[in-house]
């Protein structure tokens, strides 16, 4: 490449100007769920300018943090809609109301099915790997299922094996330090959410919150200068504290490694709550469930009503309804079903 370049004095200018740009934007794009929120006129902090519908900031998501705005991502979760449409429909032909926030997260019947790996249909729990990963956990309560969630990452794998083996008294529970055990505990001590890391710089080291947010942000982000400051910093705070240099380089090793799959909890909650609403339904409300999952892609879950124990009721020309629907343990696939009608 270097002979094909210093051949003409044109390819060698390219090359420079190349070199110049290199590293800069290379074209505009929006968000897919990104949203600023200001208190006053965002013009008074920020540069905008016109998208197709509405102001689009002329900064990245970086530069809007660094002019001390709010930036929130607001996602859009079908499985949201599926959860509104099963409650509707439960109340439309059973009378019954159910407050999905009332709905009890430590359901046995509800956890039984997660164990059994039966979650085709609940958000985040429906692909292969979260299945097995399921089955291995064999979650008890609801902390089990949140901690899957954080499990079912793609940087977690290393410590699948672990985790499994100390939740079922295969492997000694070891934690870095006695002073971390309530911290580290309900993990098996393994540090598993940047919750934790946080906990630790606290406890270990004496950060402050805001300073263990910085450090959790420098190791998400992997930035490799902002970590050589902080483990010069988590040392000398963790002797201030009492502790070793080899027990404070031992401690944030670990944290360090934790980085490359680490997961936040709060997010995990969450969408483990959402995952739990949909298996209740699937437990205790099947014909709602799979009626709405149907109805939203019956290629997908079809199947899967069958194996419940459901069957494909044969129709008349004159009562066949549009939607999906099931009776009695019979499914009437609606006309939405024949492909060219709507």
């Amino acid at each position: 490449l270097r002979q094909q370049i210093n051949s003409k004095l044109e390819y060698q200018k390219a090359f420079e100007i190349a070199c110049k740009i290199e590293g800069y934007p290379r074209q505009t794009s929006v968000h897919a769920a990104g949203v600023v929120i200001s208190d006053q006129d965002l013009t008074n902090y920020i540069p905008l300018k016109y998208g197709d519908e509405i102001p689009l900031t002329q900064y990245d998501a970086h530069g809007v943090e660094a002019s001390g705005l709010l930036k929130m991502d607001f996602l859009g979760l079908r499985n949201l809609t599926f959860v509104q449409k099963m409650q509707e429909l439960l109340a439309e032909t059973e009378g019954i109301h159910l407050k999905i926030e009332e709905i009890d997260l430590e359901d046995k019947e509800t956890l039984a099915l997660f164990a059994s790996g039966n979650t085709k249909g609940i958000f985040q729990f429906e692909q292969p790997g979260a299945i097995r990963l399921l089955k291995r956990v064999q979650p008890v309560c609801y902390e089990d299922v949140v901690a899957t969630t954080s499990l079912n990452r793609p940087g977690a794998s290393d410590y699948i094996n672990n985790f499994v083996a100390r939740k079922h008294g295969q492997e000694e529970v070891t934690v870095l330090d006695p002073v971390l055990e309530d911290i580290l505990a309900p993990t098996y001590g393994i540090m598993l959410y940047q919750e934790q890391v946080m906990q630790v710089a606290q406890r270990f080291a004496g950060f402050s919150l805001g300073k263990a947010d910085i450090l959790r942000r420098a190791m998400g982000k992997k930035d490799a200068s902002a970590m050589h400051e902080m483990r010069a910093s988590f040392i000398q705070g963790s002797l201030e504290a009492g502790h070793t240099v080899e027990k404070a380089e031992q401690v944030f090793d670990v944290m360090e490694k934790f980085a490359g799959y680490g997961f936040n909890r709060s997010h995990a909650y969450a969408y483990s709550a959402l995952a739990f609403q949909l298996a209740y339904f699937k437990t205790h409300y099947p014909a709602i469930f799979y009626q709405v999952m149907l109805n939203s892609s019956n290629s997908d879950y079809l199947i899967d009503a069958l194996e419940a124990g459901f069957e494909v009721a044969s129709l008349s020309i004159n009562t066949i309804p549009y939607h999906d629907k099931i009776a009695n343990k019979a499914i009437y696939l609606g006309l939405k079903s024949i492909k060219g009608v709507s």
